[in-house]
């Protein structure tokens, strides 16, 4: 039986995409042990006591939805001009609940034949500890280790900090037994630039478990969505001032989601008296959100392949995405790609793609069709058991 780790400095129950990437390892530990893989999962929130999921969900839901929450994000922001802010932040946010991971699941990370890290942070404290394993680490980005950091906090590439994750990284690349990309896109970029580590890489693509997909064949209205986190990356500002300027009563947009910039999307939308938008918040379940649109659209700053395209997908949805890290791979006569940050384009595509409603409906069913060929919860668990088992039998590694 091969020991295997699965590591990641978040909380199981966090509202973000990485929390449910882990949690589905987590929930399908029994599938990886039919195939002689014992697997652990290192993460924050494992041991607490809640009665369900959904309690869990709730309490998390009420964290970020709290004053203490508010307060938080609005030091956060007056940190990040600073280069002391910065390193405050680092610590705070990252490397302290990383160092608690790796302290709680010493034993677990020690006997592992294989351990499975998801960030930088808990890559940190292992490297660190100068643990001889076999090492894969999960690229969830558009390539660029620090990508998505660097464009939430700027202040970041320069000094110490930037100095001190630019070590990191170099680190993180030479131990790596296996590096493994979310997006193709990601991956061959990675290997142009890192030409040393190109044989390293591993494509395996986020699955999302499958759902009764309920096909839109009514078009007489276009119900817009768009779900993650509400922040600056993932740009939902865009897309509010896209549909302010479109000014069309058929079209509707709901915004899924919590996050930094939550507040500031609900005051843009009563100051415009915006009738035709939703602000829905952190939901625990999308689906319902995504079973009552006929449009998915992502106008991201910046992304891996996110997991909120890879269910709209799953629901059959035609879709609008930024063209920004692996988000191209969601697209196949299903939608339409964007040039991120072009407002201009946004709006045209969202009116060129609601005028024919006969393309809509092809559009849905390409999506469908892409989601069963490439991104199953079972196929991404498969290709995870084969790299193991792959690591384990290669001796050179």
């Amino acid at each position: 039986m091969v020991r295997a780790a699965v590591l990641c400095y978040a909380e199981l129950n966090g509202l973000n995409g990485l929390s449910y990437y882990v949690k589905k390892f987590k929930d399908n530990q029994d599938y990886f042990y039919t195939k002689g893989i014992q697997l652990n999962i290192c993460i924050r929130g494992m041991n607490e006591n809640h009665a369900d999921e959904k309690e869990a969900l709730q309490s998390e839901l009420r964290y970020v939805n709290s004053t203490k929450y508010k307060l938080k994000q609005k030091v956060i922001k007056v940190l990040k001009k600073l280069q002391l802010g910065n390193r405050i932040i680092l610590k705070k946010s990252g490397l302290m609940p990383a160092k608690e991971v790796v302290d709680v699941y010493d034993k677990e990370i020690t006997s592992a034949d294989v351990v499975i890290i998801n960030d930088t942070n808990t890559a940190y404290y292992v490297l660190k500890d100068g643990l001889n394993k076999k090492i894969i680490y999960v690229m969830h980005n558009s390539g660029e280790l620090y990508g998505q950091l660097f464009a939430q906090y700027p202040g970041m590439q320069k000094g110490k900090v930037y100095q001190f994750l630019k070590e990191l990284e170099a680190k993180i690349y030479k131990k790596s037994t296996a590096l493994v990309f979310v997006s193709e896109t990601a991956k061959k970029k990675f290997a142009r630039e890192h030409e040393d580590y190109a044989s390293k890489c591993i494509y395996i693509p986020v699955g999302r478990e499958d759902i009764e997909c309920k096909y839109r064949h009514s078009y007489d209205y276009i119900h817009i969505v768009t779900t993650g986190t509400v922040c600056r990356r993932k740009n939902q500002m865009a897309l509010l001032k896209a549909i302010r300027e479109i000014n069309d009563p058929t079209i509707k947009l709901t915004v899924v989601g919590g996050g930094p910039e939550l507040d500031h999307c609900k005051e843009y939308v009563m100051a415009h008296n915006l009738q035709n938008v939703e602000i829905a918040g952190f939901a625990n379940d999308v689906v319902e959100y995504l079973d009552r649109a006929n449009l998915f659209v992502s106008p991201s700053l910046d992304e891996g392949v996110p997991a909120t395209g890879v269910e709209a997908l799953r629901n059959g949805l035609p879709i609008i995405i930024s063209d920004v890290g692996g988000c191209r791979e969601l697209i196949r006569n299903n939608g339409v790609l964007i040039t991120p940050d072009n407002q201009e384009q946004l709006e045209k595509a969202i009116l060129r793609v609601c005028r024919d409603k006969r393309v809509l409906e092809k559009m849905s069913m390409e999506s469908r069709k892409l989601y069963e060929e490439r991104y199953s919860l079972t196929s991404m668990f498969e290709k995870y058991i084969s790299l193991i088992n792959e690591i384990m039998k290669d001796k050179s590694l």
